[in-house]
């Protein structure tokens, strides 16, 4: 898991100024009322950002200088940006014209598909891995997604997981207990990169719900934190 943040200011303004000019898709997300908007980009000044988003005025009206984050739709869990709703006008019953504070960086979470939402010291997240020969091992997630995460093993005795050996993983969190099976991807001493391979079919995400519940929890944990 990588965090890293483009600063360029230029660079920022061409990238914004191209999802503008396509009327690109994106969400905006606020994590203190845990409300999420389908949104699309529509203009920037020297100041401002613009975006027309789909909700309800009574909804949207009342988040006037309230932190957020936009995320990109074709990429939406890789990068985003932090900004201050600073206005909200109407637009139809159903969308509104909401003006933003300028960003100054973009923050790149991740190159995965996926993202990935670290998990803190505030935030414990402690699993069983079952090994295939029934050996049982106690971990603590280092982060996670819908399609993976990343465990590293407690206590003394090494697992010796070899890349590629599948391992059933169970999780106990608010939401109830989740079970999955894992592949072994990644090995660094005892930290172990596992692959959800009955999350993802064709291609397509097929995650259950408990666990898109927790890493949503988990990803506003997250940007609640960073959001300075």
């Amino acid at each position: 898991m990588s965090t890293s943040f483009n600063s360029d200011v230029a660079e920022v303004r061409e990238i914004i100024r191209r999802c503008c000019r396509t009327s690109a898709c994106a969400r905006l997300v606020v994590p203190e009322s845990d409300l999420m908007f389908q949104a699309w980009f529509t203009d920037l000044t020297d100041e401002m950002l613009t975006m027309r988003v789909e909700s309800d005025g009574s909804i949207i009206s009342k988040l006037i200088m309230t932190n957020s984050y936009i995320s990109f739709a074709d990429d939406p869990w890789s990068c985003f940006f932090f900004a201050s709703i600073v206005d909200v006008r109407a637009d139809s019953e159903t969308q509104h014209i909401v003006t933003l504070n300028f960003p100054d960086a973009i923050t790149a979470i991740n190159a995965r598909k996926t993202h990935r939402v670290p998990v803190g010291a505030l935030q414990s997240l402690p699993l069983v891995i079952k090994a295939e020969d029934g050996r049982i091992f106690r971990a603590l997630a280092k982060n996670i997604g819908l399609t993976g995460m990343s465990a590293e093993i407690i206590g003394a005795h090494d697992p010796q997981f070899a890349v590629g050996q599948h391992v059933e993983i169970s999780l106990q969190h608010d939401d109830g207990h989740i079970r999955l099976n894992g592949q072994i991807r990644t090995r660094h001493q005892t930290t172990y990169g596992l692959l959800f391979p009955s999350c993802i079919e064709s291609g397509t995400i097929t995650a259950p719900d408990k666990l898109s519940r927790l890493v949503r929890r988990l990803e506003r944990a997250w940007i609640r934190d960073h959001a300075v």
